[in-house]
């Protein structure tokens, strides 16, 4: 993996847990 810096690190790691969270809200909604 390229360097990066933390802003960009904890940008990049935000947007994957988001994407996250919305492929297992898509596939079991158990609220």
């Amino acid at each position: 993996m390229a360097h990066m810096t933390d802003d960009e690190l904890q940008e990049w790691a935000t947007a994957w847990l988001e994407n996250v969270v919305e492929c297992n809200q898509e596939e079991s909604s158990w609220e």
